[in-house]
């Protein structure tokens, strides 16, 4: 299964669940910067290149999800800026994990029902 049809269904799950998450795309923009006659980059996203693909609130606590598809590798550099945001997250009192199927997913708002940060 491709991360995008992950989470398209994990997004459903989270929303049957009363969850408000939001996709979180990460990147930079380019934009014509006309007084100063050259080219401006703005980066955006939550957590910079670090953050996770779903970000949301459950019961007044941060949450965050990284979707990985089965079987996906990811370069180790982003993987340490992606754990690294996660660590951030705990340690302020969110919940953020690592989920590769909805079934996971399912477990991992479960967990942050009952309180977890893992």
């Amino acid at each position: 299964m491709k991360e995008s049809k992950l989470q398209t269904q994990v997004r459903l799950l989270l929303s049957g669940a009363g969850i408000v998450a939001w996709r979180n795309n990460i990147g930079m923009a380019e934009f014509w910067n006309e007084h100063q006659e050259r080219p401006d980059h703005v980066a955006y996203g939550v957590g910079g290149p670090g953050g996770s693909d779903l970000i949301g609130i459950v019961r007044g606590r941060f949450f965050a999800l990284e979707l990985k598809a089965p079987g996906a590798r990811t370069k180790p550099a982003r993987e340490a800026l992606q754990a690294q945001f996660r660590a951030l997250v705990r340690s302020a009192g969110g919940f953020a994990c690592v989920v590769r199927s909805v079934d996971e997913a399912g477990a991992a708002v479960k967990r942050a029902l009952e309180g977890a940060s893992e």
